[in-house]
């Protein structure tokens, strides 16, 4: 690799962390990673009382080998951020999920 190829990785690497946005849907929790393709790949999450995990990816390559580097970056993430804050946060929007009026085929994007 390139020390320009190097400096582009690191450099996308340090905006896909600035830009990974946690939710939740009527699935769970989730993040939106943006890729180098230009599209946002959606992470699933599973979380338990004291920690999120990242699980599964909507990537082309997580399809193939189980693993990918959204899923590495979302991990990262929720490690630097303190798993406890992210559950406090999910929890304290929760309301939102189960008030009434709210479907399953109300999107986040529908408000």
């Amino acid at each position: 690799m390139t020390n320009v190829q190097n400096f582009a990785t690191h450099s996308f690497s340090a905006y896909q962390m600035k830009n990974i946005r946690i939710d939740q849907d009527n699935s769970g929790l989730f993040a939106s990673v943006p890729d180098q393709s230009g599209k946002w790949m959606t992470v699933r999450c599973v979380k338990s009382k004291k920690s999120v995990h990242a699980s599964h990816c909507s990537c082309h390559t997580f399809a193939q080998k189980q693993h990918c580097n959204h899923v590495e970056l979302v991990q990262a993430y929720t490690c630097q951020e303190s798993s406890q804050t992210i559950l406090r946060t999910c929890q304290e929007t929760a309301w939102w999920w189960t008030s009434p009026g709210r479907t399953a085929s109300t999107s986040s994007q529908d408000y």
